[in-house]
């Protein structure tokens, strides 16, 4: 219950991404089986940082350990969330589908520069801004499937 009273007062005065992580190790096309993080959110603004992570691990891991996150918040989420990376360490697998994604900015994924794996689909993305994936070197994989995509 006190739990639930912090979660509650942490969502009422934040204007921050709080995520509440279901954690598993999922089989990610390409880059294989990953220790995720599945996010629920919490609470957010656009435009602001990752500021809080909540969930149980998996005997024997933690955050240090995670190396995906998949956000699928049923047409709620409108942005990449960032900061992610200050939470996990080996972030290197972003998935947001099912979301509102519509624009992304080329400024999106700057400071994830260890990124190999991104699944965006079933958003309603337009268009994909020439310098998207300039920081990512490691891009092995990329999804934008069921999006509106023209350019």
């Amino acid at each position: 219950m006190k739990v639930l009273i912090f979660l509650l007062a942490i969502c009422s005065v934040s204007n921050a991404v709080v995520f509440n992580c279901t954690f598993s190790v999922i089989n990610l096309v390409v880059v294989g089986e990953r220790y995720t993080c599945t996010a629920g959110i919490l609470d957010y603004e656009q435009g602001q940082e990752l500021t809080g992570v909540f969930g149980n691990h998996i005997l024997g891991r933690n955050s240090s350990n995670v190396v995906a996150v998949a956000i699928n918040t049923q047409n709620a989420l409108t942005f990449i969330p960032q900061a992610i990376h200050d939470f996990f360490p080996l972030f290197a697998a972003l998935t947001i589908y099912n979301c509102n994604l519509t624009e992304l900015s080329e400024y999106d994924l700057k400071d994830y520069t260890n990124l190999e794996y991104v699944r965006f689909d079933y958003n309603r993305i337009k268009r994909i801004p020439s310098g998207f994936f300039e920081n990512t070197p490691r891009m092995r994989y990329m999804n934008f499937n069921y999006n509106q995509i023209r350019h």
